[in-house]
């Protein structure tokens, strides 16, 4: 199973921005020493070695990005190869990706909605509360949990 399969295009691009990081950071660092210049202990510590499923972790990622990148009869779990088994039915096809697509779009609005209302403390306003009851979790979860975290929003912008 692929380890970033139900993240959103958020949390893809945390992930991928904190792997681009590593191996920039890595790739330098080790361009140093290929010149045989100075570097430090600290900085030798920041080249990145295998370690035990970071390969595995980084092709999980690479194979979530490219498939919100672009769908294609030649990707597994496309709408047009799953259809072709007799079984399956157009909502059992389209329902997982109209789920997906409507979390994503409550994490677009309610992101960019706590960025208009509160700027600077809009991650920590959304992030406040107990992990998996934070208002950021709540609009995930439903319209109706969106809309709730809106309306607190707009309470807050009316002050």
């Amino acid at each position: 199973m692929n380890l970033f399969a139900n993240s959103t295009h958020a949390e893809l691009w945390l992930a991928a921005a904190a792997e681009a990081g590593e191996l920039r950071t890595s790739a330098e660092v080790l361009e140093l020493v290929h010149q045989k210049k100075y570097v430090s202990a600290h900085q030798r510590r920041q080249i990145r070695t295998p370690a035990p499923g970071t390969e595995r972790r980084l092709a999980d990622l690479l194979d979530a990005l490219s498939k919100q990148v672009h769908h294609g009869a030649h990707i597994e779990g496309d709408a047009e190869q799953l259809l072709k088994d007799p079984a399956a039915t157009i909502l059992g096809v389209f329902g997982p990706k109209l789920a997906e697509l409507q979390r994503n779009a409550r994490h677009h609005v309610v992101l960019e909605a706590a960025n208009v209302a509160l700027r600077k403390r809009a991650e920590e306003w959304l992030e406040a509360g107990e992990p998996g009851q934070t208002r950021h979790t709540r609009a995930l979860a439903s319209n109706s949990g969106l809309a709730e975290v809106l309306a607190e929003l707009d309470a807050l912008r009316k002050r």
